[in-house]
């Protein structure tokens, strides 16, 4: 297992935060978003299944108040599993600072 911590600002269009590699699977294990203005802000974030070729939301426009944070996961078993090629987006307003953390994982089955 191999930790990994990714970051992103400023994307008007969907823009990717990470994909994961060939020959990997990976855990997405926590989202850390933080709001540097004093105003109201929205952000989205959607992960994209290589595998069905579609999207699924997790948020959109999820607004996050001035000088505030938002954290999803970090927590024990709170993950979101991700597959080859499986990849996270946003689009963040300058003012939003996103951070994602994945474990990495190879995709190998051992023992057995």
């Amino acid at each position: 297992m191999i930790r990994k911590s990714f970051g992103n600002t400023s994307a008007t269009t969907w823009e990717t935060i990470y994909e994961v590699p060939g020959s990997k699977r990976a855990d997405w294990v926590m989202v850390y978003a933080t709001n540097k203005s004093g105003a109201a802000t929205p952000f989205s974030m959607r992960m994209y299944k290589a595998v069905a070729d579609t999207t699924v939301d997790i948020f959109i426009n999820k607004t996050l108040p001035g000088e505030a944070f938002f954290q999803m996961g970090g927590g024990f078993a709170e993950f979101i599993s991700l597959q080859h090629g499986d990849r996270i987006e946003s689009i963040t307003p300058g003012v939003i600072n996103i951070m994602c953390s994945v474990e990495e994982h190879n995709d190998i089955i051992q023992g057995g």
